[in-house]
């Protein structure tokens, strides 16, 4: 696997997408604790997606990232055949969001407060600012600012710069948390498992892309402006958000969401 990643570095693959392969790869060899590339059979491969409920647009990604390291084992003998191709498209009924209720939100927040305080800065600017996971992963704290994060053309999935405005308990978490350098300090392997280990903590079992989704789906309920949400999120139109956050979360709610503090 170190080999694999090695190689794609050198061919130049952007640092956001060596990160998520590298991440979905640890995350297959944990779960396949001394197996072999070429004992990954496909069936054995689907077995591991369903229990780990992994479907969607994720399972998707994943058949991009474990698809072409299979395609690269074969290249060189490692294995006969590519097993992430089985791993078929995903179904439209399979991209409702899941998202956190208030209460599940300030269980895992307080986990994290507890045992795993590097994340809170992750999972607030997720939460409550709706930064993607990439993104976050080169946002650098000189460009939280004090009313607004600048999310530049390096960071931006699209390449295209945006602001992205602070909601109402965003600054507390940002006083709080504040540093130098890189918001996220962690690798992708060690920031999976400590995510993991405050849902634990938390009694719950995190959904894909959690906090952005939960941040869509309360932004949109609070102000009920998609237009807003779009460009918060660094979408180019509100069509998402209509068919796929619409309804998901109330005005109440929402409330409260946006008023979770640190140690509130």
């Amino acid at each position: 696997m170190t080999a694999y990643l090695i190689e794609r570095e050198r061919d130049g693959l952007r640092r956001r997408t060596l990160e998520q392969y590298q991440q979905h790869l640890a995350r297959l060899t944990s779960a396949l604790p001394g197996a072999r590339v070429q004992d990954v059979t496909a069936e054995r491969l689907l077995q591991w997606l369903s229990a780990e409920g992994i479907a969607g647009r994720t399972r998707a990604n994943y058949r991009t990232s474990l698809g072409a390291f299979f395609a690269w084992a074969v290249r060189l003998g490692y294995c006969r055949g590519n097993a992430a191709g089985a791993i078929g498209a995903p179904r439209r009924d399979e991209t409702i969001p899941g998202i956190l209720t208030v209460q599940q939100t300030t269980a895992l927040l307080d986990a994290a407060e507890a045992g795993e305080p590097a994340v809170v800065p992750y999972l607030a600017l997720g939460l409550f600012a709706g930064i993607r996971p990439a993104e976050l992963a080169l946002l650098d704290w000189g460009d939280v600012h004090a009313d607004h994060v600048l999310i530049g053309p390096t960071v931006a999935k699209t390449r295209q710069q945006r602001l992205v405005e602070h909601t109402p308990n965003l600054p507390a978490w940002i006083a709080r948390y504040r540093a130098k350098g890189p918001v996220l300090t962690l690798s992708p392997w060690k920031l999976y498992k400590s995510l993991g280990r405050a849902a634990t903590a938390a009694e719950m079992r995190l959904p894909h892309n959690a906090a952005r989704h939960s941040f869509a789906s309360y932004h949109l309920a609070l102000y009920q402006d998609a237009p807003r949400t779009a460009h918060q999120l660094g979408h180019r139109a509100p069509d998402m958000l209509y068919r796929h956050y619409r309804a998901l979360a109330e005005r109440a709610d929402a409330d409260a969401y946006f008023a979770l503090t640190p140690g509130a």
